[in-house]
């Protein structure tokens, strides 16, 4: 009962640096979420799902009741949702179209840093907003600038500080 083995053929495996692989451009959608996924770079608070050739990936903030929502859609172009209104991040200076795991991680961390504040729905502080120009004082008396400043809803500000 001499069997002979089968010689396996031999393996070549090829590693690269983890930047490396997060910055290659993905040629589909489904190798990009490949590359998150494997990475395990996404941050914890961000759910990754792919459905129907769209890339979601949710955060919720329970404080606040907010889910934000990022899309990255057939042809890498993205977009950013706060509950239902689509927003801008004008001041991250990401490229509109987003193809590799680096730049997805990158708006995240954009999204991240940033303060969003949905506001107050009282009509009477509508008039604030253009009154002060973006610039509003704190207890101390020091003006901060909002970086950007977004009417979503006639009734509702949306305020981005960053």
């Amino acid at each position: 009962m001499n069997e002979k083995k089968k010689k396996k053929p031999p393996t070549l495996i090829v590693r690269f640096p983890l930047c490396v692989y997060l910055s290659a451009p993905a040629k589909t959608l489904m190798s990009l979420v490949l590359r998150l996924k494997s990475s395990k770079q996404v941050p914890s608070q961000w759910t990754l799902v792919e459905n129907d050739g769209v890339i979601l990936l949710h955060k919720l903030v329970q404080s606040a009741g907010i889910t934000y929502v990022v899309s990255i859609q057939d042809g890498f172009l993205w977009s950013l949702r706060i509950g239902e209104e689509k927003v801008g991040l004008d001041s991250c200076e990401l490229p509109h179209i987003i193809c590799s795991a680096a730049e997805v991680l990158n708006l995240l961390c954009c999204v991240d840093n940033h303060t969003f504040c949905a506001g107050n729905a009282d009509l009477k502080f509508g008039g604030l907003i253009q009154s002060h120009k973006g610039c509003f004082k704190n207890a101390d008396a020091f003006c901060r600038v909002m970086s950007e400043i977004f009417i979503y809803n006639p009734n509702i500000l949306l305020i981005i500080v960053s």
